[in-house]
């Protein structure tokens, strides 16, 4: 079951050309100085949590990642002195950075990437978004996803120094269609989907009785579990998806015998 929750779950990855409609998620703003976020997978946030990485992709299924970059007014000492090679370990001001390689990122060639930043320029003291969005045609194995950019100081005579946001991974799995699942109970749906906090699980129940509900995450892990008291014929049940990260999930209602199964996607 929790393989075809995973399967069922996992979406496409494209950096839209709509780039406007790209969000910055204001908690690593509020929280962090300068980064990428989320963070590739494995690694360590400030909190002690770790960072899941990018959410993979699924055949035939359209999807939407938004990144948030926070570009300093300063460069630390260590970044500093990473970059010169130990030459120079003090904070020096930072004038902005630039992506070198939009083009190549190892994203697959059916998706895009695209940001808010002017010609991939990311100027020091703001903060941008960028955005994966697109729907695969086929499934692949993993491949490792990196940013490269030229960090450019002006008190180091505007010379441009690489720096590299690597580390991710990208991969698009085969998709399963979830109609097969859905024809208990006359099947279940959401509106509005895409949502931000809010959605309005609907399904009809053949008989009056307790019911489940569960949702789960990407990994195939559950994430929401309720009860409800469902009634004969249709069901209206108000969602509270406040808590969710923007992403796909698959969620699940059931009278304890018969499941129904259906997607819902978060964009925050």
């Amino acid at each position: 079951m929790k393989k075809i929750l995973l399967l069922a779950l996992m979406t496409t990855f494209v950096f839209t050309a709509s780039f406007a409609q790209c969000e910055q998620d204001q908690f690593w703003i509020d929280n962090y100085v300068y980064g990428v976020f989320p963070y590739p997978p494995d690694e360590d946030y400030d909190d002690g949590t770790v960072s899941d990485g990018i959410p993979s992709a699924a055949v035939g299924v359209p999807y939407t990642f938004d990144f948030t970059i926070i570009v300093p007014e300063v460069l630390p000492a260590d970044i500093v002195s990473s970059l010169t090679g130990g030459a120079i370990e003090v904070d020096l001001p930072l004038d902005e950075v630039i992506l070198t390689n939009p083009n190549d990122t190892g994203i697959p060639a059916e998706f895009s990437f695209t940001t808010d930043a002017e010609d991939w320029t990311f100027v020091a003291g703001n903060t941008y978004c960028a955005r994966i969005a697109g729907t695969a045609t086929a499934a692949s194995a993993p491949v490792d996803v990196a940013l490269i950019a030229d960090a450019i100081s002006p008190a180091l005579g505007g010379v441009p120094y690489e720096v590299s946001f690597d580390g991710y991974t990208f991969e698009v799995v085969e998709s399963i269609n979830t109609e097969d699942l859905n024809d208990i109970n006359g099947g279940i749906s959401n509106f509005p989907n895409p949502f931000e906090n809010q959605t309005t699980i609907n399904f009809f129940a053949k008989e009056a009785g307790l019911y489940s509900i569960n949702v789960f995450n990407v990994t195939g892990a559950q994430v929401q579990a309720l009860e409800i008291n469902a009634v004969a014929g249709e069901n209206n049940y108000d969602f509270d998806g406040s808590d969710l990260d923007a992403g796909i999930y698959l969620y699940t209602v059931s009278d304890g015998i018969n499941t129904a199964t259906s997607r819902m996607i978060v964009n925050k």
